[in-house]
């Protein structure tokens, strides 16, 4: 049977609950986010958050119910992205700018912001561009075409080969680790926090090797925080376990290296967290629930690629108390999918960030069949 989502009048007068408003969801399946699913569950949201959860809640009669016959989770996140950015995530011209805020070249109004909320993508990671930098700036969790949710909580650096430049300081990997073993001496601005642990690491590594000595850099200086771009992380899984750093893991391209996603399943075995690199615009947002099918098929556990998708990532991405799951105290965002969320024929029909319907797809000429 096809899935159908009835508004209640109220809502449908007035465009959607807004922020400011209570309602309810009920679903044929709610994925809470720690891999139980309640049958027939409902879902009641006050002023853009959730204020119970369960198959008996009560609310009010003049609270607004949202009948969905379907699955309802909590929002995708995305561990690393750069909608909307442009040239402004990118400046090869220094190669430490721990300074660079990537909050200020977040466009809420950009067409690939609402791209991603259409697709059920409520929490990104806006990441700075590769630009032969050790140190490319501070990333950005946003929620898209809503707001900023986390700024100046991270710092990406680069121990990668891509870190270094043929005609400027440092030329070699022996350079980038002398300019950041001088910074973190000095233990001033971001370097000073990252110190402190009170900011996280985005760490930057391709190859094994690189990989090995981020990962001896890490916890060196005790980083908290994740690994992108490190292809064969999972051949060091005991290693990566044992520093504490998760690995945004992806996106995985059709007909990409199998060893890459086998790398991903190694990790979550382990007990590694993950989650899903997008990067869009280079890719389209349906990658990110298409690169956890691959890791499905690849023998990553079914729940393990939810929680990547949602409570864990949102968790690496310094979070995790506000998104990923649906429970009493998170905020509202929501998604209501014909289907298992994981399923990649399964589309969002209705989004929900802070409370506020921002996605609700047109409806189709299909009928329903059993």
């Amino acid at each position: 049977m096809l899935a159908t989502t009835t508004l209640a009048l109220a809502a449908l007068l007035c465009g959607g609950p807004s922020a400011g408003d209570s309602f309810a969801l009920r679903a044929t399946r709610v994925h809470v986010g720690d891999g139980t699913v309640l049958e027939n569950a409902i879902v009641l949201v006050k002023d853009g958050k959730i204020v119970d959860v369960g198959q008996g809640v009560a609310f009010d009669k003049d609270v607004p119910l949202i009948e969905h016959d379907g699955d309802l989770s909590a929002g995708l996140v995305a561990l690393r992205d750069y909608a909307g950015i442009g040239a402004e995530g990118a400046d090869s011209t220094r190669a430490v700018m721990d300074a660079a805020d990537l909050r200020y070249a977040f466009d809420s109004d950009h067409p690939d912001m609402a791209r991603l909320a259409e697709s059920g993508i409520t929490t990104v990671v806006l990441a700075p561009g590769s630009g032969s930098n050790v140190v490319a700036g501070m990333p950005v969790v946003v929620k898209p075409t809503v707001r900023v949710l986390r700024a100046k909580g991270s710092l990406h650096v680069d121990l990668s080969a891509s870190g270094t430049s043929f005609n400027r300081y440092p030329s070699s990997y022996a350079g980038v680790l002398e300019v950041l073993e001088e910074r973190f001496a000095a233990g001033e601005g971001a370097f000073g926090e990252l110190k402190a642990g009170r900011m996280t690491v985005m760490l930057e590594a391709e190859s094994r090797a690189e990989t090995s000595r981020a990962l001896d850099f890490a916890s060196r200086h005790k980083l908290r925080g994740y690994l992108v771009d490190s292809q064969r992380a999972g051949e060091l899984a005991a290693k990566v376990k044992a520093s504490g750093l998760g690995v945004a893991v992806g996106p995985f391209a059709i007909g990409g290296d199998r060893k890459e996603v086998e790398s991903a399943v190694s990790l979550a075995k382990a007990g590694v967290p993950i989650g899903f690199a997008l990067d869009t615009p280079t890719n389209a947002p349906a990658m990110l629930r298409l690169s956890a099918a691959t890791a499905m098929r690849a023998g990553l556990d079914r729940d393990a690629a939810f929680k990547a998708l949602t409570s864990g990532a949102a968790a690496l991405a310094g979070v995790g108390d506000k998104v990923g799951a649906v429970r009493a105290g998170m905020e509202a965002d929501l998604v209501l999918w014909t289907g298992d969320p994981v399923d990649p024929t399964s589309r969002a029909v209705a989004v929900y960030i802070d409370g506020d319907l921002v996605h609700e797809a047109p409806e189709t000429d299909e009928e329903d069949e059993d």
